[in-house]
């Protein structure tokens, strides 16, 4: 399975722990690829640092998500929703085939779909994969 994790499900996995951890830790399971860009690293290291003072490079679990993900490069070309990072999430998932973007972003989540994208919470993406 090919998963794109929104920033605000990455840094919640990071800082708190939980359902949102748990769902980064199955990505990065041999059974399946996460993938990411430029957009989202740099949106999750400038969250992590301005908002909780934290140096990403400091955390296990993001540098191994660093060592083991798929990073896409794209231009941005998608102008999908009003809030451009979310528009960034969409395009990582298109260029990454992905299979499903994991969020709690609400614009995104009304999604449900984009694509052959499924759009889905990390609480049904853990249910779907114990499924």
């Amino acid at each position: 399975m090919r998963i794109v994790i929104d920033t605000n499900v990455f840094i919640s996995g990071l800082v708190f722990d939980a359902i949102p951890e748990k769902v980064i830790k199955i990505a990065l399971s041999k059974d399946n690829k996460l993938i990411i860009s430029a957009y989202i690293i740099n949106e999750t290291s400038r969250n992590l640092k301005n908002k909780f003072g934290l140096q990403p490079e400091s955390l296990q679990l993001y540098q191994a998500t660093m060592s083991v993900s798929q990073v896409i490069y794209f231009d941005p070309f998608l102008w999908v929703l009003s809030d451009e990072p979310d528009n960034r999430v969409l395009e990582t998932a298109l260029k990454g085939k992905a299979d499903f973007i994991v969020t709690g972003d609400k614009k995104l989540l009304g999604l449900k779909r984009y694509k052959n994208i499924r759009i889905i919470k990390p609480a049904e993406f853990l249910n779907l994969i114990a499924g």
